[in-house]
Order: C-alpha cells, then sequence, then structure tokens
C-alpha cells in the first residue's frame, strides 16, 4: 500500500470519527433532543423558582409595610418556606449548571448560579436589614444564570 493511500485511509477513518463524535450532539437525534429538553426543564424550573424566591423576599416587607400579615403573611414570613425556596434553589443549581458547563464549557453561568446560591444561603442563615438585599441580588443572579445557560445549551443544538 502506498503512503498517500495509507494517509487516505487514515485520514478517512479521522473523518468518520469526527463526523460520529459531531453526530452525537445533532438536533435530529431523539437521545439528545431529550438531554437538551431535561436540560431546559431544569433551567426553566430554576428560574421559576428563583424568581419565586425573588417575589417571596419582596412581598414579605412589602405586606408588613402595607399592614396585611394575615395567614398570607405569616405563610410567607414562616422559616420553613426559606429553607423549602433554599433547598429547591440548591437543587435545581446543582442538577442544572455542573452538566451543562461540561456541556457547552462556558463558565460564566456557573459563576453566576455560584454567587447566587451562595448569597441565598448567607441570607438564610443572616439576620440583618441587609437579608432582602442580599436574597434579591442573589435571585436575580440565579435567573439570569438560568437564562444565559439556556441560551448557551441552545446555541450547541443550533451550532450542531
Amino acid at each position: 500500500m502506498r503512503p498517500s493511500a495509507l494517509f487516505a485511509v487514515v485520514s478517512d477513518r479521522a473523518r468518520i470519527n469526527r463526523c460520529t463524535v459531531n453526530a452525537s450532539i445533532h438536533p435530529l437525534f431523539l437521545i439528545n433532543r431529550r438531554v437538551f429538553s431535561m436540560s431546559q426543564h431544569r433551567d426553566i424550573a430554576g428560574t421559576v423558582c428563583s424568581g419565586l424566591c425573588l417575589c417571596h423576599c419582596l412581598a414579605a416587607p412589602l405586606l408588613a409595610a402595607v399592614g396585611g400579615m394575615g395567614a398570607f403573611g405569616a405563610l410567607i414570613a414562616d422559616k420553613r418556606v426559606h429553607w423549602l425556596l433554599t433547598l429547591s434553589v440548591w437543587l435545581l443549581a446543582l442538577t442544572s449548571f455542573p452538566r451543562a458547563y461540561r456541556r457547552h464549557g462556558r463558565v460564566g453561568p456557573l459563576l453566576y448560579a455560584g454567587a447566587g446560591v451562595l448569597a441565598v444561603t448567607l441570607a438564610l442563615f443572616g439576620e440583618s436589614h441587609w437579608e432582602t438585599t442580599i436574597t434579591v441580588t442573589g435571585s436575580l443572579c440565579l435567573v439570569y444564570a438560568h437564562i444565559s445557560n439556556r441560551r448557551h445549551m441552545a446555541g450547541l443544538v443550533a451550532d450542531a
């Protein structure tokens, strides 16, 4: 076999291997579509959960200022709601961001998510007048991180 023919065979095998690798992330394959669908669902759920956390943290002081702290206000002020929201933020962040980072390789959403989760957790344990500000900032970081993460994952489908 000639060296050029051998190079052609090796080159064709490399091209086939590259096509096989690229085909595994092609949007027309059902397996890949499920992966992106689950990632998008996690990001949507994370955005909704972070938005609920944001609304909760803004509604409690607002209801206290207006004086409408009835049963709904008591529910909002309950510490178990804080724990439930923080736990769901942690779970959604841990299931969404590391896996998506391995797929798209962008560190931005991971950093914003880390800052947001840290802020929400610190606000849970802190009892100061800065608690609302810290939680709102953390929630906004998480909302931005989930939206950015979803856009990067959608960009993988568009680039494939």
